[in-house]
C-alpha cells in the first residue's frame, strides 16, 4: 500500500504536462476502410497521437506513424492482453526513437485515458462501436 501514494505523487507531476501538451496540432487524419471480417466494418480514421503531440518540437511528427498503428489496433480491439501490447509497442516505438520520459507519459495516457469503459472516441474498441 506504501506505493500507492508514490503512484498518486507521479500521476500528480505527469498530469498537468498532458493536458498542457493536449493543446498542441496533431498530424493530418487519416482513414482506412479494412474489408476482413476480423475487424470492425466502420471506416478507421486516425489523428496521430490523439490530443498530445506527434513529436518533440525538433521532429514535430516522429510519432505520428507509430501512433497511427496504435490507433488502428485500439479501433479494432481485443483482449485486455492486446490492449497492453499495443501499449507497450507504442512505448517502445517513442522510447527508440530517443525520447523515454515521453514514452512513460504516453503509456501512461494510454493505460489510463484508453479504457473501453470511458465513452470517448478513442477508447479500446471504438471501431466496434
Amino acid at each position: 500500500m506504501a506505493a500507492l501514494p508514490s503512484l498518486f505523487a507521479r500521476f500528480s507531476l505527469i498530469l498537468p504536462a498532458l493536458l498542457l501538451i493536449g493543446t498542441l496540432p496533431a498530424c493530418k487524419t487519416t482513414a482506412y476502410q479494412h474489408s476482413s471480417p476480423a475487424i470492425p466494418t466502420t471506416t478507421f480514421k486516425s489523428d496521430g497521437c490523439s490530443g498530445v503531440p506527434d513529436g518533440p518540437p525538433s521532429d514535430p511528427k516522429r510519432w505520428c506513424s507509430a501512433c497511427s498503428e496504435h490507433d488502428l489496433v485500439y479501433w479494432s480491439g481485443g483482449s485486455r492482453r492486446d490492449r497492453l501490447d499495443a501499449d507497450l509497442q507504442l512505448k517502445t516505438a517513442i522510447k527508440e526513437s530517443g525520447n523515454p520520459l515521453t514514452s512513460e507519459i504516453y503509456f501512461i495516457g494510454t493505460r489510463l485515458g484508453g479504457s473501453p469503459y470511458f465513452p470517448t472516441p478513442w477508447r479500446w474498441g471504438f471501431g466496434s462501436i
